[in-house]
């Protein structure tokens, strides 16, 4: 799962090729990713993978790295979901907070932008994180949306960010809904 391989980039990253550049070049700028560098000077254990994307509300690109292939073979086939556990709120606990607030309440939604992106990942696990694109390798330097382990480090994150805002704003935390 760790072994150096090298997959392929889905049609759905060509198509949107223009809009992958772009959030690539974000990216970079932005610190969330290094390169463009020439693959001869990735290093030699490194594992590449596929990108595709997915459209972001924006009219963006999401770019998701498919740690699911190759099959049986893949970064996501060598992570213990049961390793990174997460939980969310529900629509009964929404329900309950609003219905105890009373009418007129007011209420919030606040949304990370990049929320994935301001959590980096062990210095040995990046050799993991490496794609192609328009014949240069980069190397993702943060968690990945595609990776079966991201979901779980991000939720603990949100959780100690929660209660620190929960505290620090004297909120009851029976009063907050904390969704991915």
């Amino acid at each position: 799962f760790r072994s150096p391989s090298k997959a392929k980039n889905a049609p759905s990253a060509f198509e949107d090729g223009r809009k992958v550049t772009d959030a690539i070049c974000q990216w970079l700028h932005l610190g969330f990713a290094y390169g463009p560098v020439e693959e001869s000077e990735v290093p030699k254990h490194a594992k590449f993978n596929g990108i595709m994307t997915r459209p972001k509300p924006t009219g963006a690109a999401r770019i998701i790295l498919n740690l699911s292939s190759p099959e049986g073979s893949s970064v996501n086939d060598g992570i213990d979901s049961s390793e990174f556990p997460t939980s969310m709120s529900s629509t009964a606990h929404w329900l309950r907070a609003l219905n105890s607030c009373g009418r007129g309440c007011l209420m919030v939604k606040i949304d990370w932008s990049d929320a994935y992106k301001h959590v980096a990942v062990r210095k040995e696990d990046l050799k993991l994180q490496w794609f192609s694109w328009l014949g240069k390798a980069f190397c993702e330097l943060c968690l990945i949306f595609g990776s079966k382990s991201s979901v779980g480090i991000y939720d603990r994150l949100a959780k100690l960010v929660l209660k620190i805002v929960c505290s620090k704003s004297g909120m009851p935390e029976g009063m907050v809904c904390q969704h991915l």
